[in-house]
């Protein structure tokens, strides 16, 4: 049918989007490639429409703008890709590497006769990172000097050397332990107290004595922290500060120990930034904002709890996690706070926009001088019918047929007309015929 007058060409519609592979098993630290195909509603490929990628958790699987997708870390997410309204997805599933080695700590250590010793297991993948297991199986090469229990526990029988063995799912570690005749009695722990910032650290040493006052060197101390995450301990008695708050460190040797105390106290706030700084979205829809703590050199601070506040929350809503959700259309200020600043980020909330608009009936044909009504009806996106916006009817030809603001069209003179609706910028028609 010839087009009338005002009638415009129309962009190819998508009908639908195919990838490839559908689904993804991949291990931490590898990437994939997948493909999509766009598809018109003529069922011919749409080889220049631009797509768009997103990853429901980008913390498990991220996924770039050419669908490289990239395996973050173990778990599993799905990945959407959308092009002119139509969405397809894709699973994926992130592994961890498999278990390379099993690390026993301390891997050599003294031990006296009729002493015990605990041994600690970490599990290490394949990519360095340590992971979850089961218990180990313990062995001890020469039972008659050392013997270990099924928890990892060392006791020493008789001078001498033993190799303590760990094995998890067929892969071994080992300890070398040395049985010493005198066992420890007394242990003090040094510096007795220490203040900390949050992320500065203080080395703990221990000096260890047996029951005649004579120092003993070279056996195995086991550090532990009441609050660790106030502050953790390593093997080696470094103390890292974590959290505000105290924490007492202790410092075990055969079955003897000293504590010493670590206060922490947190870096002062001396800036904050909201990101972003400017946010806009529609009626109903929700975004996450994130709040920025630095101390005075610039260095963001981890870990400070953050107030949310709306200076106009019939405009915009905030969770406590910084998620805004628009409520009406208009600008509102989100702050965030933490140790005595703010900062704050201006969010717009603008209607959904009109998607699509359907014409009922889509023809109809009637005698000059009759009327048919036309229905217009628009949708959003996802296909939910908006209501409340403005629309513009406009014949084709206005000699054939006439059409006033609320869809009532009025034969004029023989002919076939179209007759469109128009909603910010979408646009639907229905032929009339006149007879």
């Amino acid at each position: 049918m010839p087009m009338a007058c005002g009638e415009l060409s129309e962009v190819p519609t998508v009908a639908r989007l195919e990838v490839s592979p559908a689904s993804l098993s991949l291990t931490s630290g590898d990437d994939s490639v997948v493909r999509v195909r766009v598809w018109a509603t003529d069922g011919a490929p749409l080889l220049d429409r631009q797509v768009y990628w997103a990853s429901a958790n980008p913390l498990v699987a991220s996924v770039s703008p050419l669908g490289i997708v990239s395996a973050v870390a173990p778990g599993t997410t799905r990945l959407a890709v959308s092009a002119g309204g139509k969405s397809s997805f894709v699973d994926v599933k992130v592994s961890a590497p498999p278990l390379a080695v099993v690390q026993v700590t301390p891997n050599t250590s003294g031990v006296g006769v009729g002493s015990t010793l605990s041994l600690r297991v970490s599990l290490i993948d394949a990519a360095g990172d340590t992971v979850a297991g089961p218990s180990p199986t313990w062995r001890s090469s020469a039972a008659t000097i050392a013997s270990v229990t099924a928890a990892g526990a060392v006791r020493g029988l008789a001078p001498g050397t033993a190799s303590i063995q760990a094995t998890v799912n067929g892969v071994t570690g080992a300890a070398v332990i040395a049985v010493q005749p005198k066992a420890v009695a007394a242990i003090r722990v040094t510096p007795a107290t220490a203040n900390r910032l949050v992320g500065q650290t203080v080395q703990m040493t221990a000096a260890l004595k047996a029951s005649d006052s004579t120092a003993i060197t070279g056996r195995f101390v086991e550090w532990s922290s009441s609050a660790p995450s106030v502050a953790t301990v390593s093997s080696s008695g470094l103390v890292t500060a974590l959290g505000a708050g105290t924490a007492t460190i202790r410092g075990s040797s055969e079955g003897v120990s000293a504590t010493a105390t670590v206060t922490v106290a947190l870096v002062p706030v001396a800036s904050m930034s909201v990101v972003p700084a400017t946010l806009t979205l529609a009626v109903g829809r929700a975004a996450p904002l994130a709040a920025l703590p630095f101390d005075s050199a610039g260095a963001l601070l981890g870990g400070r709890p953050i107030t949310w506040t709306t200076a106009t929350p019939t405009v915009a809503t905030v969770a406590a996690n910084g998620v805004v959700t628009g409520v009406a259309p208009g600008t509102a200020r989100i702050t965030a706070a933490t140790g005595g600043r703010s900062a704050s980020s201006v969010v717009t909330v603008t209607l959904i926009p009109v998607d699509r608009i359907t014409i009922t009936p889509a023809t109809a044909t009637i005698q000059a001088g009759a009327t048919v009504q036309l229905v217009a009806t628009l949708r959003d996106a996802a296909g939910n019918v908006l209501t409340g916006r403005s629309l513009t009817w406009q014949s084709g030809s206005t000699t054939i047929a006439r059409v006033t603001s609320n869809g009532l069209v009025t034969g004029v003179a023989k002919g076939t007309v179209l007759v469109f609706a128009e909603s910010e910028g979408k646009r639907a028609q229905a032929s009339i015929v006149v007879q």
